[in-house]
Protein backbone atom coordinates (compact mmCIF):
# COMPACT_ATOMS: atom_id res chain seq x y z
CA UNK A 1 0.00 0.00 0.00
CA UNK A 2 1.72 3.41 -1.28
CA UNK A 3 2.13 5.95 1.57
CA UNK A 4 -0.68 8.43 2.62
CA UNK A 5 0.25 12.05 0.64
CA UNK A 6 1.18 14.96 3.52
CA UNK A 7 -0.64 17.96 2.59
CA UNK A 8 1.33 20.63 1.19
CA UNK A 9 3.93 22.06 3.77
CA UNK A 10 6.50 24.68 3.36
CA UNK A 11 9.74 25.00 2.38
CA UNK A 12 11.66 25.08 5.97
CA UNK A 13 10.55 23.88 9.29
CA UNK A 14 6.86 24.30 10.83
CA UNK A 15 5.82 23.99 14.66
CA UNK A 16 2.81 21.65 15.85
CA UNK A 17 0.48 24.91 15.36
CA UNK A 18 1.62 25.67 11.95
CA UNK A 19 0.74 22.24 10.90
CA UNK A 20 -2.60 21.64 12.13
CA UNK A 21 -2.94 25.20 10.96
CA UNK A 22 -2.51 23.47 6.99
CA UNK A 23 -4.28 20.51 7.75
CA UNK A 24 -2.22 18.10 9.47
CA UNK A 25 -3.30 15.15 11.78
CA UNK A 26 -1.40 13.88 14.69
CA UNK A 27 -0.76 10.84 12.33
CA UNK A 28 0.59 13.00 9.94
CA UNK A 29 2.97 15.05 12.26
CA UNK A 30 4.39 11.67 13.32
CA UNK A 31 4.96 10.36 9.74
CA UNK A 32 8.28 9.35 9.61
CA UNK A 33 9.45 11.04 6.31
CA UNK A 34 9.51 14.35 8.86
CA UNK A 35 12.62 15.09 10.41
CA UNK A 36 12.20 15.90 14.01
CA UNK A 37 14.24 19.12 14.62
CA UNK A 38 13.50 19.76 18.13
CA UNK A 39 10.37 19.17 20.36
CA UNK A 40 7.38 20.16 18.35
CA UNK A 41 8.82 21.52 15.12
CA UNK A 42 9.31 19.44 11.84
CA UNK A 43 10.98 20.08 8.56
CA UNK A 44 10.71 17.76 5.04
CA UNK A 45 14.62 18.22 5.26
CA UNK A 46 17.15 18.33 8.29
CA UNK A 47 18.53 22.06 8.95
CA UNK A 48 21.76 22.34 6.31
CA UNK A 49 23.39 24.79 8.57
CA UNK A 50 23.79 26.90 11.64
CA UNK A 51 21.47 29.93 10.76
CA UNK A 52 18.29 26.98 9.51
CA UNK A 53 18.82 25.17 12.84
CA UNK A 54 18.54 28.69 14.66
CA UNK A 55 15.42 29.41 12.33
CA UNK A 56 14.10 26.31 13.64
CA UNK A 57 14.65 26.08 17.25
CA UNK A 58 13.25 29.82 17.26
CA UNK A 59 9.66 28.54 16.18
CA UNK A 60 9.77 26.36 19.46
CA UNK A 61 11.20 28.63 22.12
CA UNK A 62 9.31 31.75 24.13
CA UNK A 63 9.26 34.70 22.36
CA UNK A 64 11.16 36.84 24.90
CA UNK A 65 14.65 35.14 23.85
CA UNK A 66 17.28 35.70 22.24
CA UNK A 67 20.56 33.69 20.84
CA UNK A 68 23.92 34.48 22.49
CA UNK A 69 27.63 33.38 22.98
CA UNK A 70 28.78 31.55 20.59
CA UNK A 71 25.54 31.09 18.40
CA UNK A 72 25.26 34.94 17.89
CA UNK A 73 28.84 35.02 16.82
CA UNK A 74 28.76 32.37 14.43
CA UNK A 75 25.26 34.25 13.30
CA UNK A 76 27.39 37.65 12.98
CA UNK A 77 29.90 36.11 11.00
CA UNK A 78 32.70 36.67 14.05
CA UNK A 79 35.68 34.47 13.92
CA UNK A 80 35.89 31.51 16.15
CA UNK A 81 38.26 29.16 17.48
CA UNK A 82 37.48 25.67 15.69
CA UNK A 83 36.36 23.72 18.68
CA UNK A 84 33.90 26.21 18.84
CA UNK A 85 32.76 26.46 15.22
CA UNK A 86 32.11 23.32 15.54
CA UNK A 87 29.38 23.11 18.34
CA UNK A 88 26.28 21.80 18.11
CA UNK A 89 24.26 23.40 20.90
CA UNK A 90 22.64 26.93 19.93
CA UNK A 91 23.22 29.37 22.92
CA UNK A 92 20.07 30.85 24.09
CA UNK A 93 19.20 33.91 26.43
CA UNK A 94 16.13 35.03 28.49
CA UNK A 95 16.31 38.20 31.13
CA UNK A 96 16.93 36.84 34.87
CA UNK A 97 13.28 36.95 35.76
CA UNK A 98 11.98 34.20 33.63
CA UNK A 99 13.42 30.42 34.21
CA UNK A 100 16.22 28.82 32.20
CA UNK A 101 15.15 27.49 28.77
CA UNK A 102 15.01 23.49 29.38
CA UNK A 103 15.12 22.06 26.06
CA UNK A 104 18.03 19.13 24.23
CA UNK A 105 19.91 20.96 22.08
CA UNK A 106 19.81 24.58 23.69
CA UNK A 107 22.07 25.81 26.38
CA UNK A 108 20.78 28.59 28.52
CA UNK A 109 21.43 31.52 29.92
CA UNK A 110 19.67 34.34 31.61
CA UNK A 111 20.57 38.44 32.09
CA UNK A 112 19.38 39.24 28.63
CA UNK A 113 18.14 42.48 29.66
CA UNK A 114 21.74 44.02 30.17
CA UNK A 115 22.38 43.14 26.70
CA UNK A 116 21.01 44.74 23.51
CA UNK A 117 18.86 42.75 20.92
CA UNK A 118 19.03 43.36 17.27
CA UNK A 119 16.86 40.91 14.56
CA UNK A 120 19.48 39.36 11.93
CA UNK A 121 17.92 37.43 9.08
CA UNK A 122 14.68 37.45 11.20
CA UNK A 123 16.69 36.08 14.40
CA UNK A 124 16.85 37.91 17.41
CA UNK A 125 20.32 38.00 18.75
CA UNK A 126 22.65 40.20 21.22
CA UNK A 127 24.60 42.60 19.67
CA UNK A 128 28.49 42.57 18.17
CA UNK A 129 29.46 44.27 21.11
CA UNK A 130 27.64 42.05 23.88
CA UNK A 131 28.37 39.29 21.77
CA UNK A 132 31.98 39.75 22.43
CA UNK A 133 32.63 40.72 25.78
CA UNK A 134 29.67 36.82 26.31
CA UNK A 135 32.55 35.05 24.39
CA UNK A 136 34.91 36.15 27.35
CA UNK A 137 31.91 33.65 29.44
CA UNK A 138 32.38 30.42 27.42
CA UNK A 139 33.66 27.46 29.63
CA UNK A 140 33.80 25.05 27.26
CA UNK A 141 36.89 25.79 25.07
CA UNK A 142 37.31 28.79 26.53
CA UNK A 143 38.77 31.29 23.63
CA UNK A 144 42.35 32.99 24.94
CA UNK A 145 43.64 36.24 24.39
CA UNK A 146 44.50 35.96 20.99
CA UNK A 147 41.20 34.71 20.01
CA UNK A 148 39.12 37.43 21.29
CA UNK A 149 41.89 39.71 19.71
CA UNK A 150 41.12 38.08 16.64
CA UNK A 151 36.61 38.01 17.28
CA UNK A 152 37.58 42.21 18.48
CA UNK A 153 39.00 42.77 14.89
CA UNK A 154 36.49 41.87 12.90
CA UNK A 155 33.42 43.36 15.60
CA UNK A 156 35.76 46.71 14.93
CA UNK A 157 35.72 45.95 10.96
CA UNK A 158 32.40 45.36 10.74
CA UNK A 159 31.09 48.82 12.58
CA UNK A 160 34.50 50.50 10.43
CA UNK A 161 33.36 52.43 7.06
CA UNK A 162 34.85 51.05 3.89
CA UNK A 163 38.22 52.67 3.69
CA UNK A 164 38.71 53.55 7.14
CA UNK A 165 42.37 53.98 8.52
CA UNK A 166 43.90 52.50 11.57
CA UNK A 167 44.77 56.82 13.41
CA UNK A 168 44.09 56.84 16.86
CA UNK A 169 40.93 58.03 16.84
CA UNK A 170 39.90 55.58 14.31
CA UNK A 171 41.07 53.01 16.95
CA UNK A 172 39.22 54.74 19.57
CA UNK A 173 35.85 54.94 17.75
CA UNK A 174 35.92 51.17 16.74
CA UNK A 175 36.43 50.09 20.63
CA UNK A 176 34.45 52.51 22.45
CA UNK A 177 31.00 50.51 21.83
CA UNK A 178 32.90 47.30 23.04
CA UNK A 179 34.30 49.28 26.02
CA UNK A 180 30.99 50.33 26.58
CA UNK A 181 29.46 46.92 26.44
CA UNK A 182 32.25 45.39 29.48
CA UNK A 183 32.31 48.30 31.40
CA UNK A 184 28.32 47.98 31.67
CA UNK A 185 28.69 44.02 33.03
CA UNK A 186 31.08 45.01 36.01
CA UNK A 187 32.95 42.12 36.56
CA UNK A 188 32.36 39.42 33.96
CA UNK A 189 33.78 35.98 33.85
CA UNK A 190 37.52 36.34 31.81
CA UNK A 191 36.93 40.43 32.55
CA UNK A 192 41.17 40.33 32.62
CA UNK A 193 41.92 38.64 29.48
CA UNK A 194 38.85 40.53 27.81
CA UNK A 195 40.65 43.96 29.15
CA UNK A 196 43.64 42.48 27.63
CA UNK A 197 42.31 41.90 24.32
CA UNK A 198 40.64 45.22 23.86
CA UNK A 199 44.01 47.06 24.21
CA UNK A 200 45.12 45.21 20.79
CA UNK A 201 41.82 45.45 18.87
CA UNK A 202 42.46 47.13 15.70
CA UNK A 203 39.40 48.21 12.60
CA UNK A 204 40.53 47.24 9.22
CA UNK A 205 41.18 43.79 9.70
CA UNK A 206 40.24 41.72 6.92
CA UNK A 207 41.15 37.76 8.06
CA UNK A 208 42.11 36.07 11.46
CA UNK A 209 45.31 35.33 9.92
CA UNK A 210 46.33 39.20 9.31
CA UNK A 211 45.42 39.34 13.26
CA UNK A 212 47.45 36.63 14.84
CA UNK A 213 50.39 37.52 12.36
CA UNK A 214 50.31 40.73 14.23
CA UNK A 215 50.00 39.53 17.15
CA UNK A 216 53.42 37.60 16.41
CA UNK A 217 55.38 40.70 15.59
CA UNK A 218 53.63 42.31 18.62
CA UNK A 219 54.84 39.46 20.93
CA UNK A 220 58.17 39.18 19.71
CA UNK A 221 59.13 42.62 21.12
CA UNK A 222 58.36 44.37 17.40
CA UNK A 223 56.86 47.52 16.65
CA UNK A 224 53.43 46.95 15.79
CA UNK A 225 52.34 46.89 12.64
CA UNK A 226 49.62 48.77 10.81
CA UNK A 227 46.43 46.39 9.08
CA UNK A 228 46.05 47.35 5.57
CA UNK A 229 48.87 49.97 5.77
CA UNK A 230 49.08 51.88 2.50
CA UNK A 231 52.20 50.69 0.07
CA UNK A 232 53.86 53.19 -2.40
CA UNK A 233 55.26 51.77 -5.31
CA UNK A 234 57.80 53.93 -6.96
CA UNK A 235 57.53 54.28 -10.50
CA UNK A 236 59.81 53.85 -13.30
CA UNK A 237 59.90 57.59 -14.26
CA UNK A 238 60.12 58.55 -10.43
CA UNK A 239 56.59 58.95 -9.65
CA UNK A 240 55.02 57.69 -6.51
CA UNK A 241 51.64 55.41 -6.82
CA UNK A 242 49.53 54.00 -4.07
CA UNK A 243 48.78 50.16 -4.29
CA UNK A 244 46.55 48.20 -2.49
CA UNK A 245 48.04 45.53 0.42
CA UNK A 246 45.17 43.34 0.54
CA UNK A 247 45.14 41.11 4.17
CA UNK A 248 48.36 42.15 5.38
CA UNK A 249 50.49 44.03 7.75
CA UNK A 250 52.55 46.90 7.18
CA UNK A 251 55.02 49.55 8.72
CA UNK A 252 53.69 53.14 7.62
CA UNK A 253 56.51 55.93 6.36
CA UNK A 254 59.11 52.57 5.60
CA UNK A 255 60.22 50.34 2.77
CA UNK A 256 61.22 47.35 3.11
CA UNK A 257 59.43 44.62 4.14
CA UNK A 258 55.83 43.88 5.18
CA UNK A 259 54.18 40.59 6.21
CA UNK A 260 51.30 39.05 4.83
CA UNK A 261 48.65 36.67 5.99
CA UNK A 262 49.12 33.03 4.69
CA UNK A 263 47.27 32.33 1.32
CA UNK A 264 47.95 36.32 0.48
CA UNK A 265 50.93 36.61 -1.59
CA UNK A 266 52.52 40.08 -0.50
CA UNK A 267 53.53 42.67 -2.89
CA UNK A 268 56.29 42.51 -4.64
CA UNK A 269 57.52 45.69 -3.95
CA UNK A 270 59.52 48.08 -0.85
CA UNK A 271 56.99 48.76 1.36
CA UNK A 272 57.73 48.84 4.90
CA UNK A 273 60.34 48.23 7.44
CA UNK A 274 61.04 46.06 10.30
CA UNK A 275 63.74 44.95 12.33
CA UNK A 276 66.77 43.26 10.28
CA UNK A 277 65.85 39.78 12.05
CA UNK A 278 62.73 39.70 10.06
CA UNK A 279 64.55 39.61 6.85
CA UNK A 280 65.01 35.84 7.86
CA UNK A 281 61.40 35.22 6.09
CA UNK A 282 59.82 34.58 9.54
CA UNK A 283 59.13 35.53 12.64
CA UNK A 284 60.83 33.97 15.83
CA UNK A 285 57.35 33.90 17.91
CA UNK A 286 55.45 32.73 14.55
CA UNK A 287 53.74 29.22 12.73
CA UNK A 288 55.06 27.64 10.25
CA UNK A 289 52.17 29.32 7.91
CA UNK A 290 52.97 32.57 9.19
CA UNK A 291 55.91 34.34 6.46
CA UNK A 292 57.20 37.51 5.77
CA UNK A 293 58.81 38.49 2.62
CA UNK A 294 62.36 38.39 2.48
CA UNK A 295 64.30 41.94 1.99
CA UNK A 296 67.97 42.55 0.40
CA UNK A 297 68.00 46.22 0.98
CA UNK A 298 70.78 46.96 3.28
CA UNK A 299 70.72 47.55 7.41
CA UNK A 300 67.58 48.35 8.75
CA UNK A 301 66.32 51.84 8.99
CA UNK A 302 65.30 51.57 12.84
CA UNK A 303 68.44 51.01 13.74
CA UNK A 304 68.32 47.77 15.52
CA UNK A 305 71.32 44.73 15.06
CA UNK A 306 70.56 42.17 13.05
CA UNK A 307 69.43 39.20 14.85
CA UNK A 308 70.09 36.12 12.49
CA UNK A 309 71.10 33.93 15.04
CA UNK A 310 68.42 33.89 17.24
CA UNK A 311 65.84 34.37 14.45
CA UNK A 312 67.18 31.11 12.84
CA UNK A 313 67.49 29.05 15.72
CA UNK A 314 64.08 28.72 16.21
CA UNK A 315 62.67 29.73 12.52
CA UNK A 316 65.59 26.98 10.76
CA UNK A 317 66.40 29.71 8.03
CA UNK A 318 69.66 30.87 7.40
CA UNK A 319 71.88 34.16 6.85
CA UNK A 320 71.31 34.83 2.60
CA UNK A 321 74.93 35.59 3.22
CA UNK A 322 76.47 32.30 4.59
CA UNK A 323 74.21 30.05 1.61
CA UNK A 324 71.90 27.48 2.23
CA UNK A 325 71.67 25.14 5.20
CA UNK A 326 73.63 21.94 4.22
CA UNK A 327 71.41 18.59 3.61
CA UNK A 328 71.31 16.15 6.31
CA UNK A 329 70.42 13.15 3.76
CA UNK A 330 73.66 11.70 4.44
CA UNK A 331 73.34 11.47 8.44
CA UNK A 332 70.12 9.89 8.50
CA UNK A 333 70.99 7.17 5.57
CA UNK A 334 73.80 6.17 8.24
CA UNK A 335 71.67 5.77 10.84
CA UNK A 336 69.18 3.89 8.94
CA UNK A 337 72.31 1.32 7.76
CA UNK A 338 73.20 0.89 11.51
CA UNK A 339 69.53 -0.08 12.42
CA UNK A 340 69.07 -2.28 9.41
CA UNK A 341 72.62 -4.38 10.41
CA UNK A 342 71.40 -4.36 14.29
CA UNK A 343 68.08 -6.31 13.35
CA UNK A 344 69.53 -8.59 11.08
CA UNK A 345 72.93 -9.38 13.74
CA UNK A 346 69.51 -9.87 16.15
CA UNK A 347 67.65 -12.16 13.57
CA UNK A 348 70.57 -14.15 13.45
CA UNK A 349 70.92 -14.75 16.93
CA UNK A 350 67.38 -15.84 17.34
CA UNK A 351 67.92 -18.01 14.84
CA UNK A 352 70.86 -19.81 15.91
CA UNK A 353 69.16 -20.07 19.35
Amino acid sequence: MPPRRLPPLPGGALSLGSARALGMSDHDWRDERLVRVTEGVRSLYRPADLRERARAFALALPEDCAFSHVTAARLWGIPLPAALERDELLDVMRTSGRGYVERAGCRSHRGLERRDVHELDGLRVTSLADTWVDLGDVRASRPGRDDLVVAGDAVATLWAPPGVRRTALDVDAAVVPLRRALEARGSPRGRRVLDDALALVRPGVRSPMESRSRLLFVDAGFPEPEPCAPLFTPGADGSVRATSCGASNGWSGSTRVMCTAPGRPAAPTRTATACSATRTGRCARSSPRTTTTPCDAGPCSCGSPASWGSMSRRSGSRDPARGPRPSRGGSTQRMRAVRLRGASSRRQERAQA
